[in-house]
C-alpha cells in the first residue's frame, strides 16, 4: 500500500465516524425535542414530523403522549438523509 492510499483509507474511514456521529446527534436531539415539548393531550407531542431534504407539512391526526411514535417516525429519515434534516411541529 502507498502513502496515499493509506491516507485515502483514514479520511474514508473519518467520514463514515463523523456522519455516524452526527446521525446519532441529530436523533438525539430530535428525541429531546419530542420529550421536552410540553403534553397535555398529546397532539403537538405527536406533531414532530421529520423529511428528508424538505419541510412537512401537514397535521398528523391523533396523539402521542409518549412521543415515542414521533421519535420512532423520525429514525428513518435520520439514518438515510443525504442532506440537510428538518423537523417540524405543528398542531391546531
Amino acid at each position: 500500500m502507498s502513502f496515499s492510499r493509506d491516507v485515502f483509507d483514514f479520511v474514508d474511514k473519518t467520514k463514515a465516524k463523523a456522519d455516524k456521529r452526527v446521525r446519532a446527534t441529530c436523533l438525539q436531539i430530535t428525541a429531546d425535542a419530542v420529550n421536552g415539548t410540553p403534553v397535555d393531550k398529546g397532539r403537538l407531542q405527536g406533531n414532530w414530523q421529520s423529511g428528508i431534504n424538505s419541510v412537512p407539512s401537514g397535521v398528523l391526526e391523533g396523539s402521542d403522549k409518549s412521543g415515542g411514535r414521533a421519535i420512532a417516525s423520525a429514525q428513518p429519515d435520520i439514518r438515510q438523509a443525504p442532506g440537510n434534516i428538518y423537523c417540524k411541529a405543528w398542531t391546531r
